[in-house]
């Protein structure tokens, strides 16, 4: 019953609303899994002796272009798409808004990241 009116709701929606809801929703279900995940982290349990050394040896880059940033990409992108239609812009302007929120938020994400690991660097090498 729930799937007819799922179904009848989709019926009323563009085929761009359509396009944003199919990305926004598995999107963002990935991206809650990662949230909890990043809380169980496996290595956490490892000593701070550990964690120094495994710092200093590893080399910090900027990747924008990785799992978590290009999931970030497509919550901003299907979030933000939806927005501008529920805000009554045209389809181009959707897009393009909805395509530079998601590189924004791609590059924050690892723009944060890099940071961090600067950070976690710095700490790493005033404790030795």
């Amino acid at each position: 019953m729930v799937f007819l009116s799922l179904c009848s709701w989709m019926e009323d929606l563009s085929l761009l609303a359509i396009f944003y809801w199919i990305i926004a929703i598995p999107s963002s279900a990935v991206f809650l899994i990662q949230l909890v995940l990043s809380y169980k982290n496996p290595e956490s349990k490892k000593t701070n002796a550990d964690n120094n050394s495994a710092l200093k040896d590893k080399d910090i880059t900027f990747q924008p272009f990785n799992f978590r940033n290009i999931i970030g990409f497509f919550v901003a992108l299907g979030w933000s798409g939806l927005a501008c239609i529920d805000s009554g812009l045209s389809n181009g302007s959707t897009i393009l808004v909805s395509f530079i929120c998601g590189v924004a938020m791609m590059f924050a994400m690892a723009t944060i990241i890099y940071f961090m690991g600067k950070l976690l660097k710095s700490i790493s090498e005033e404790l030795d």
